[in-house]
């Protein structure tokens, strides 16, 4: 009977020890979660520091190779250390640039399907890689965030990392895609009134539509933005260079943002498409046929 008892109670004791061993497990889980919304870690300040993770000290240009190297495999216990972490980092908004290295076909075959615009960080000696940060929005809510925000920017973002993909690229640059959610921007950048939109044009994956192609003669970034009804898209045209934007049939609105004058809106004049190709030559002001007018 003694022997019975003993049993009991030590079965007992033993539950009980498990069940609080559980809690504590469950406590620990929980606060390890509540870390990861804290900033404790040099990179998650530093995107230079985050970028040597992958890449350790040495951020150099690597040898060129036949295809582009994802490091998935090899960096899979660094990308679980900072998956869910949130970061807050000094950045850029301004041009991709991965869309400002291609080719003129490579940058016209991505503005069939979206905007050349990027949250970004610069790394290593001599500009030897980048960070590119890619919001976990809808795509209807893609370039929201940017509304105002003029080109060339400095920003402070936010963000929870949510996928992280390293790769050396075939040219030998050290390139990061960092998807985040929990989006936060602050910048001391003066906004402007940016003309909002409920939805974009349809990518163009087959098929063809209207070319609109915007060059540029100024030595400064330039933010277009195309509205037709209640739809919309933004791009940035470069320094003295040029962007496109491919669109259906209509009549657009067109407006611009220019770095050098952030906190006001311009406007040109309004235009049908149809079946064609329109292109818009931006000069210094009074200048060309094409008016250009500030609004706001």
């Amino acid at each position: 009977m003694n022997k019975k008892l003993l049993i009991s109670v030590f079965l007992c004791f033993f539950v009980f020890f498990m069940g609080l061993l559980a809690r504590e497990t469950g406590t620990e889980q929980k606060q390890t979660d509540v870390d990861k919304t804290k900033i404790v870690e040099e990179w998650q300040t530093d995107p230079e520091a985050f970028a040597k993770l992958f890449f350790e000290n040495d951020l150099s240009l690597r040898s060129k190779r036949k295809e582009s190297t994802i490091l998935r495999k090899t960096k899979a216990s660094i990308i679980e250390k900072v998956d869910g972490y949130h970061l807050k980092w000094p950045v850029k908004f301004g041009i991709n640039p991965g869309w400002l290295g291609m080719a003129p076909e490579g940058r016209e075959e991505l503005s069939k399907v979206g905007d050349n615009m990027a949250l970004y960080v610069l790394i290593g000696p001599d500009v030897t890689g980048w960070i590119w940060i890619t919001p976990d929005l809808g795509p209807q809510e893609v370039e929201k965030w940017s509304w105002g925000i003029p080109p060339e920017s400095s920003v402070q973002v936010k963000l929870k990392i949510t996928r992280v993909i390293p790769m050396i690229m075939k040219n030998g640059m050290l390139v990061i895609y960092l998807d985040g959610g929990e989006l936060g921007i602050e910048t001391s950048s003066p906004r402007c009134d940016w003309p909002e939109y409920s939805s974009q044009f349809s990518p163009v994956f087959f098929g063809s539509s209207n070319q609109i192609r915007i060059m540029s003669s100024h030595g400064f970034p330039i933010k277009v933005g195309l509205r037709s009804g209640d739809k919309g898209r933004d791009s940035i045209v470069p320094s003295n260079g040029e962007a496109s934007f491919f669109v259906p049939d209509g009549k657009y609105d067109i407006y611009f943002q220019y770095a050098t004058d952030p906190g006001s809106l311009y406007q040109g004049d309004s235009f049908d498409v149809s079946s064609s190709r329109v292109e818009i030559q931006l000069k210094s002001i009074g200048a060309g046929d094409y008016k250009i007018r500030k609004i706001k």
